[in-house]
């Protein structure tokens, strides 16, 4: 087959082809077409014969696990307009011949984390591109003034790399650009206020940088965007009045900066956000009027901010949402049951505000939550034993709130769940064996109730954190808690604990913290404590106060 040098077309996509590209693919001189992914070429890098398909215009070879560098000879493909390697063990770096390709439009070179070095020179005055896709690999250096050059360029993506400097102002003459994505690199110095002459942008991506200063005001003129994600930086300051006018958001990201004002109310009069992400800031006002009838919301976080609102009545029915956090605001009302509408959610966390009334059980039936975070809030009643069907959930906090009665047992029936947060209620009677004794609990909290009868026998093997304190539990100290290798903090202060420390507690290799104060433990072993003194590593603080030893 090699030898069909009248061959215009070759494709392999997909055929499960293994070993090396042979050199012999040089012979097919009348090749216009090559297609070798999605195969397994793992056995040597490409060949430096493909530079003799001098009619080549379409190379694609992806996903097939390349190794080895990209010949030099690729610039010798002067007629080719695709380049597509991404997806595969490529290293070394972009040869600088490739510049000689001057018909080229595409390049797609993501997904090799093993090519490095700085982007070459050339490519930046390849003015025929129009899709740069160099994302994720390990590319270094600034990115030049001429840039500039890239006249056609639509697409351009070099995110997830690791280039450094500012962003030239040069920037602003590729009037062609529709998709600017430099997220996740080193970059610093402020936005340049160039960017708002890129009239048909519809993407801005500059997130986890180090930029800083303040949003362009200049970036409002851009009406066409629906992507905004300028995430992780050191930007302060208010939102530019133009972004307050634009309609159809798709993803709005404004995440750990120091932003200041109102969030956009128009936010999603468009209909078609489904990304909102405004954490950690200091945005004051309120919940945005538009996300009421948002019903294409998939991900929101406004925690760490000043909003107001009422999680009720400001908010709507989410069929797609999976993602919602509005922890550490001023947020008052009830939780309304239309979140269980929500049946995608997968994590709903809205601690420290002044949420009141109890739990839905519409919230507690969503098949697919794993995080519920309730907790520091005005909430009342029994905790539901429905929570025993939450099959998914894996953390579940909703400490300092007003929660009365016994600590359901069929929370027991959660085998996956690694966090349990109940302290800081009202909650009585004894602790459930079925709880504790969950094989997955790494962190239980049950400590600042009113919970009474003994410390149960048996814990589940993974735990880590247990605290009991501040309640009114008596009886001995379990020497089965001694047998728990992974515990690295111990709280069982404030309660009315009596007997000795078991001696097996000497077993602990890396145990942190130990309280045990206002306890009536007596005939405690001395040894025990002089072994865990001796070994610095093992003993990080330790609290004896209250108690006597004899």
């Amino acid at each position: 087959m090699w030898k069909l040098k009248s061959l215009k077309g070759l494709d392999f996509y997909e055929c499960k082809l293994s070993g090396s590209i042979p050199n012999s693919i040089g012979n097919l001189s009348n090749l216009s077409y090559l297609d070798l992914s999605k195969n397994n070429w793992s056995s040597g890098p490409i060949p430096p014969e493909i530079g003799k398909l001098n009619k080549l215009e379409y190379l694609a070879i992806i996903k097939s696990n390349l190794i080895g560098s990209i010949p030099q000879e690729i610039g010798l493909l002067t007629e080719l307009t695709v380049l597509e390697l991404s997806n595969n063990s490529l290293s070394g770096v972009i040869p600088e011949t490739i510049g000689n390709m001057r018909k080229l439009n595409g390049l797609y070179l993501r997904y090799n984390n093993k090519l490095s070095g700085t982007i070459p020179q050339s490519l930046w005055n390849m003015s025929s591109l129009t899709d740069i896709y160099l994302f994720n690999m390990n590319l270094s250096g600034s990115i030049p003034d001429s840039i500039q050059n890239l006249v056609s360029v639509n697409f351009l993506s070099l995110d997830f790399n690791q280039l450094s400097g500012s962003i030239p102002s040069t920037i602003g003459n590729l009037k062609n650009l529709t998709h600017l994505y430099l997220g996740m690199n080193r970059l610093s110095g402020s936005i340049p206020a160039s960017i708002g002459n890129l009239i048909n942008l519809q993407a801005f991506s500059v997130q986890v940088n180090n930029l800083s200063g303040t949003i362009p005001a200049t970036i409002g003129n851009l009406q066409l965007l629906n992507v905004f994600e300028v995430a992780t930086n050191k930007l302060y300051g208010r939102l530019p009045d133009g972004l307050y006018n634009i309609t159809d958001w798709h993803s709005f990201v404004v995440s750990e900066n120091d932003l200041v004002g109102h969030l956009p109310p128009k936010i999603c009069s468009g209909g078609i956000l489904y990304n909102f992400n405004a954490d950690h800031n200091r945005f004051t006002g309120l919940v945005p009027t538009s996300l009421k009838d948002c019903s294409t919301l998939e991900r929101f976080r406004i925690d760490k901010n000043s909003i107001e609102g009422d999680i009720a009545r400001d908010f709507g029915v989410y069929p797609k949402l999976e993602y919602i956090d509005m922890s550490d605001n001023k947020l008052h009302g009830h939780i309304s049951p239309n979140w269980g509408k929500s049946l995608d959610l997968d994590t709903f966390i809205i601690s420290n505000n002044n949420v009141s009334g109890g739990i839905p059980l519409e919230l507690i039936g969503l098949p697919k939550l794993g995080k519920l975070h309730l907790s520091s809030n005005h909430l009342i009643g029994k905790l539901p034993k429905e929570l025993g069907r939450m099959k998914s959930l894996v953390e579940l906090k909703i400490s300092n709130n007003h929660f009365t009665d016994s600590i359901p047992a069929e929370i027991g029936l959660l085998k996956i769940l690694n966090e349990l947060d109940l302290g800081g209620n009202e909650l009585s009677g004894t602790i459930p064996e079925e709880v504790v004794k969950l094989p997955r609990l790494r962190n239980l909290n049950l400590s600042r109730n009113k919970i009474e009868g003994s410390i149960p026998f048996q814990f589940g093997s993974d735990l880590e954190s247990l605290d009991l304190s501040g309640n009114f539990l008596n009886g001995k100290i379990p020497p089965s808690l001694g047998n728990l290798v992974r515990l690295s903090m111990l709280n069982l202060s404030h309660n009315m604990l009596s007997g000795t420390i078991p001696q097996n507690f000497r077993k602990f290799q890396l145990f942190l913290m130990l309280h045990l104060n206002h306890s009536k433990i007596i005939k405690a072993y001395a040894e025990i404590f002089h072994v865990w003194i001796l070994v610095p590593q093992i003993i990080a603080k330790m609290s004896f106060k209250s108690y006597s030893l004899r």
